[in-house]
């Protein structure tokens, strides 16, 4: 429940940060431009690195800055341990035993955000030096960070999926024992009136 909790309230405080941050362009092409890097599920460049920084300026750099501190210190560690307890509960029911290993899918996912948050901070620390020569590295991360997120995803849907199916066929069993033991004493009876009708 504790991961849970800051899960949520981590969350919130980014999406406050990042509304900051998009809030710096006075139209909504330039709020779309605005976009933190983390957000960005179909990738950026290096280019597109240098251009965000630039575009914030000094007090949005200050502003991502935290944004990424918050992400890289609570909230990447919170849905990492939310996402592995889904797996961890779910996997105890897969048909297969490597499953069982998919709750450690998510902190590889964090491990990857990690890597590209902290090369992010770098950049906005040492702005507006080393940005060309790091972006790439992040750049990397985030690809990184994003397939390991979608492959996370799709394993907590599909054994979501195999739990429901395996307890509905779980809750089918009670029925179908009872159609047999009914079909039995059918049997039983009948086979009872034939012996009687023998005699």
């Amino acid at each position: 429940m504790m991961a849970i909790a800051v899960f949520c309230f981590s969350n919130v405080g980014l999406i406050l940060l990042h509304k900051q941050l998009t809030s710096l362009g006075s139209t909504d092409e330039e709020r779309k431009d605005l976009v933190a890097l983390d957000f960005r599920k179909e990738g950026y460049t290096a280019a597109d690195v240098e251009s965000l920084l630039s575009k914030y300026g000094p007090e949005g750099r200050t502003t991502y800055a935290l944004y990424e501190a918050l992400d890289l210190a609570v909230f990447m560690w919170s849905y990492a341990a939310v996402l592995s307890m889904m797996l961890s509960v779910t996997a105890a029911v897969a048909p297969f035993e490597v499953l069982k290993l998919a709750n450690l899918l998510p902190w590889a996912a964090a491990a990857a955000d990690a890597v590209e948050n902290s090369i992010i901070l770098a950049m906005l620390a040492t702005y507006p030096q080393h940005v060309a020569a790091v972006a790439p590295l992040a750049v990397t991360a985030s690809a990184a960070k994003w397939t390991l997120l979608s492959l996370t995803a799709s394993t907590v849907a599909g054994l979501g999926f195999y739990c429901l199916y395996a307890a509905a066929k779980q809750a089918s069993r009670p029925k179908q024992q009872q159609q047999r033991q009914q079909g039995q004493q059918q049997q039983g009876q009948a086979a009872r009136s034939q012996q009687k009708k023998q005699r």
